[in-house]
């Protein structure tokens, strides 16, 4: 008897202990829970902030641009109206320090917003960062519609290598599939011939390019200012937007390279289906840029001009011809109505979050 009442008093000792074990393990799966959630409302509210900052400066910067001046500031709202305040600000928990200084651009100043808390229960400090540069000078953008195109024609060339690279910002996310940004040959009355190159819509979500007998995605269709880059080293097909690389496909060299009979933009090789969006800054070189080479022109950093066939920075604001500041001198002419829209900022805007 007396040994069966040490068995029930051992088994109610191991029954405590594992309900306080099993309590204990739901308290600390709890508590990371409420953590984690805390730290994405901190993230969420980061970003934010760092959005805030960067609009407020542009509005400054449109209203008088002489305001500003280089240096650390802060932005608040006075009256309505964004003001610049001296020093790093603290909103809460938050801190936004945002830089301006000058950039290798004339009357363009570059911009960094930085909004960085401190949490004990994570990483010292984390922080979000947006930068980017913003002119006093007027810069365009071209505004092609389903129903007008640019179109160039150069003399004929293949290279071993060889990269494309723009700025482009749909007007609508959903358009057709097959709703070109760029083709290298019109087939509208001649039949394609090898060396086929189309960056286009799918359909559906994504941006895709037809080079030869292949297709590939790479990367999904926002509703703002992408860069796209595209590059052939010899060997190598690899995609980028926004200086991040995002696909990299070994090809034989009969299906990487390409024959630029022209250059056709806003529309498909045989002229069928249009896009609707705008453009900026297109290059075509006659060689493969490097990684950072693309990382760099994302950020507004210009690269060797060595080996450049094409450049279109679309920045006319009337007429029906674009320039070509390349050696090439490849002029584009629009057919249809051309629509010429101010734009304030040089490039997108790069997000860095370090959480």
């Amino acid at each position: 008897m007396k040994k069966q009442k040490g068995q029930i008093i051992l088994e109610v000792l191991i029954s405590i202990a594992l309900f306080s074990l099993v309590a204990l393990s739901i308290a600390v799966i709890a508590r990371d829970i409420v953590d984690v959630a805390i730290r994405e409302m901190r993230k969420i509210e980061s970003f934010y902030l760092a959005r805030e900052g960067i609009e407020a400066i542009r509005a400054i910067g449109r209203a008088d641009f002489e305001k500003l001046k280089n240096g650390i500031v802060g932005v608040e709202e006075i009256n309505g109206q964004w003001e610049i305040t001296r020093g790093v600000q603290k909103i809460r928990d938050f801190f936004r320090k945002i830089t301006i200084e000058n950039s290798p651009f004339e009357e363009t100043k570059k911009i960094k917003v930085e909004v960085s808390f401190k949490d004990k229960n994570f990483k010292p400090e984390n922080s979000v960062t947006l930068s980017g540069y913003l002119t006093n000078k007027k810069i365009f953008a071209l505004e092609l519609n389903s129903s007008s195109y640019l179109k160039g024609d150069p003399i004929p060339w293949q290279a071993s290598s060889w990269t494309i690279v723009f700025f482009v910002k749909p007007k609508t996310l959903s358009q057709i599939e097959g709703a070109s940004l760029f083709a290298n040959q019109d087939t509208s009355q001649n039949p394609q011939e090898t060396g086929f190159l189309q960056i286009e819509f799918d359909g559906n979500a994504d941006y895709q390019v037809k080079i030869n007998d292949n297709t590939f995605r790479f990367g999904n269709i926002q509703d703002k200012w992408t860069f796209l880059a595209i590059v052939w080293d010899g060997g190598n097909f690899k995609t980028y937007i926004d200086g991040k690389n995002t696909l990299s496909q070994s090809l034989p060299p009969d299906q990487g390279m390409v024959l630029f009979k022209t250059y056709l933009l806003g529309v498909s090789s045989d002229k069928t289906k249009g896009f609707e969006g705008y453009y900026k800054n297109l290059m075509i070189f006659e060689r493969a840029l490097t990684e950072k080479e693309i990382s760099d022109l994302f950020e507004g950093k210009l690269p060797s001009f060595e080996g450049l066939k094409l450049y279109w920075n679309m920045n006319e604001g009337e007429g029906n011809t674009v320039k070509d500041f390349s050696p090439s001198n490849t002029s584009g002419n629009i057919t249809g109505l051309p629509l010429w829209r101010e734009i304030f900022t040089v490039s997108s805007w790069k997000e860095v979050a370090d959480f």
